[in-house]
């Protein structure tokens, strides 16, 4: 759609982190408004963001009132491909939308190792001590 930029970052998003989505719109989002919603790359009807006017996602900028930026977080969202579909109606239709694929990984998980010592004082690797001298 002319005049219509998303830009996503990062992407791919691991799953338990925050996506920003970036907008731009040519009319500021006007009186007529915008709207954005998010569904499965692989199907439109599995919808993770039910579509809503653009103030519902994200705030304008200072200065820059046709560009909203949007955090969304991933906690909830499976692994795949997805769309952050933008029309100047609700019915995004396909003619007069715009989309932009983003992806979602696995999440990232901290790994912590901790050292404790068994009876005989001799340190234990992994809670696991097999009595060798």
């Amino acid at each position: 759609m002319k005049g219509v930029k998303i830009s996503i970052e990062p992407n791919p998003v691991a799953q338990n982190e925050v996506v920003t989505i970036t907008v731009s719109v040519p009319d500021g989002g006007g009186s007529t408004g915008w709207f954005m919603r998010i569904v499965a790359a692989h199907d439109s009807a599995v919808v993770k963001c039910e579509p809503r006017g653009l103030g519902a996602y994200g705030s304008p900028r200072e200065g820059d009132p046709g560009t909203y930026d949007c955090e969304i977080q991933t906690v909830r969202f499976e692994t795949g491909g997805y769309l952050v579909d933008l029309s100047p109606t609700a019915a995004f239709d396909p003619q007069y939308m715009a989309s932009k694929k983003f992806t979602v990984t696995g999440q990232r998980m901290a790994i912590a190792t901790a050292n404790w010592a068994g009876s005989d004082g001799d340190p234990i690797l992994g809670g696991m001590h097999h009595g060798l001298p």
